[in-house]
């Protein structure tokens, strides 16, 4: 068996993942395959294994790691 990994890479404006007030709560379900037709390209076949979110001033960068097993003979 075989197993690789991919990370694939989008970016959000920050003010739709983290709420602007102290205090404040927010709820956001990302829809990775139905949103960016380009990211449901790249995960295809793979699944998410983690995730980490990079916010960069009004921009947030969202890394999602992604894993494959393809069992290939020997």
């Amino acid at each position: 068996m075989k197993t690789e990994y991919r990370m694939v890479t989008l970016n959000v404006a920050s003010q739709q993942l983290f709420p602007g007030e102290v205090g404040a709560v927010r709820s956001v379900t990302l829809d990775f395959l139905g949103s960016v037709p380009e990211l449901a390209g790249q995960m295809d076949g793979w699944e998410p294994v983690g995730f980490q979110l990079l916010p960069q001033g009004e921009t947030t960068y969202i890394t999602v790691l992604l894993k494959q097993s393809l069992n290939l003979p020997d």
